[in-house]
């Protein structure tokens, strides 16, 4: 594809995940704008006008993005400046190219483990002081009733993913706070972690894994070292000190699983708030796609990571039965290529 052809009228749901890849890098290299704010393409977004679609759009914003639900859509737009009031550290800030890479990140990640939820990356254009973006056709066909075409002297001033709308006040942790999950809903749970066909087989990744993990609990080291003053308890730092000791008996387990090829993608930030419900199945949204501090990251390694927060998130909130339903189904495969000694 030309990248100073850019096509608008691209149908982002039905090309494969190489020919989105190879269509999404095409339109990054065509001319761009890194506004110093967000503000304009918000406000554009943010109106209903712009979506061709009928109905109002409504606006979430979270911590490190926006969601603006627009028909059957939602729309996600990654923050310029992600809020962090928490560290007391000035706003950090991605660049139009930083937060491309995050949305593509996600995006690929979405579409091998909720492929019914993601469809897709879109440009925002702008064409002088106007913006417009291509918004993808619904299920049944119908085309929205704004249609744009980018022209080459359009420049793309941010990039948001298109994902099949989904009600977001009604994700899975608040569901478990008025009712006990079932086993089949419990089994919806487990079949998230399914490895999914075509997923890339990855090895050599075992001492950066053991690496992230061991810098995991010591940026614990200065909350509880916070309490230790404050206490004469010191039952957070002995369950901090078993952990440590834990990952230290686990090294060679680990290693061994990384060697029978049982490392790939993870989520990174698997929690019940991060599972919503499509009726047919539960999908996973918003992985871990950038560190605490605000930078890109890639994470390779066990997905029993993955499975060890879902589990211990059952347990904290006493749902025991579920969780012993959960470990079992998700746990079996991988239970095979673990020493005897540790299984």
């Amino acid at each position: 594809m030309d990248a100073h052809s850019p096509q608008s009228n691209q149908d982002y749901s039905v090309c494969s995940r190489e020919s989105k890849r190879t269509l999404y890098s095409a339109l990054a290299e065509h001319g761009s704008v890194d506004a110093h704010d967000q503000t304009h393409v918000v406000n554009f977004l943010a109106s209903a006008s712009n979506y061709g679609l009928p109905g109002p759009v409504e606006c979430i914003e979270t911590a490190n993005y926006y969601l603006f639900l627009s028909g059957p859509y939602c729309f996600k737009l990654f923050r310029q400046c992600p809020k962090d009031a928490a560290s007391g550290e000035p706003p950090r800030r991605h660049s139009l190219e930083e937060r491309y890479q995050l949305a593509l990140r996600e995006i690929e990640f979405g579409q091998l483990y909720s492929p019914k939820l993601y469809l897709g990356l879109v440009p925002v254009w702008q064409r002088d002081a106007a913006l417009f973006m291509q918004v993808p056709q619904t299920a049944n066909g119908e085309q929205p009733s704004l249609k744009h075409v980018a022209l080459q002297q359009d420049v793309i001033a941010d990039w948001v993913i298109v994902l099949h709308r989904y009600d977001a006040s009604n994700s899975f942790d608040r569901f478990v706070e008025h009712y006990q999950p079932n086993y089949i809903e419990c089994q919806k749970l487990a079949h998230l972690f399914e490895p999914k066909s075509g997923e890339e087989v990855i090895d050599q990744q075992g001492e950066s894994w053991l690496t992230f993990l061991y810098k995991s609990l010591e940026d614990l080291e200065p909350f509880v070292r916070s309490c230790d003053s404050k206490t004469k308890k010191n039952t957070l730092r002995a369950c901090l000190n078993r952990a440590k000791g834990q990952l230290d008996r686990s090294k060679p387990a680990i290693l061994h699983r990384e060697d029978h090829g049982l490392f790939r993608h993870i989520h990174g930030d698997v929690k019940l708030s991060n599972v919503v419900d499509l009726r047919d199945n539960f999908c996973l949204i918003n992985p871990r796609v950038e560190d605490e501090h605000g930078a890109m990251t890639e994470l390779i390694g066990d997905p029993f990571y993955d499975i060890a927060a879902l589990v211990g998130e059952l347990w904290s909130r006493n749902l025991n039965k579920q969780a012993n339903w959960v470990f079992p189904i998700i746990a079996a495969d991988s239970l095979t290529a673990m020493p005897s000694t540790v299984c």
